[in-house]
């Protein structure tokens, strides 16, 4: 059997009061035990939700306007993690709507003259 110690100061008393009943609960119990009730708790829920709502607010800047590419890698793959999102499609559409729309678009286009449509 594993024994966990945690010493935890808190200002409000309603958290820490909060906390010291989640210890004493699983106090002698695996650890994963421990940190799946910790998952359940409302400030888990709270972190995830404030790591989700700064992904959804990234922004890709390129080097070549002062951007730093490894940084915002690192930043974004962070924010993924903190958020729990797992799912590489899910990853790829919060990654799409960080880069800059120009990005995609290219500097050079033709115009059909009969339809006014660019190909």
């Amino acid at each position: 059997m594993v024994k966990f110690t945690f010493n935890v100061r808190f200002s409000n008393s309603n958290v820490a009061q909060s906390w010291r009943n989640k210890f004493a609960e699983f106090g002698v119990r695996p650890f994963e035990k421990l940190r799946n009730a910790l998952k359940d708790d409302v400030y888990f829920t709270v972190f995830k939700i404030t790591n989700k709502r700064k992904l959804q607010s990234l922004k890709y800047i390129p080097e070549s306007r002062g951007g730093d590419t490894s940084k915002f890698i690192s930043t974004f793959v962070k924010l993924c993690y903190n958020a729990k999102i797992n799912d590489i499609e899910e990853q790829k559409k919060y990654l799409y709507k960080s880069l800059p729309m120009n990005h995609f678009k290219n500097e050079k286009s033709l115009k059909h003259i009969a339809t006014g449509k660019y190909l």
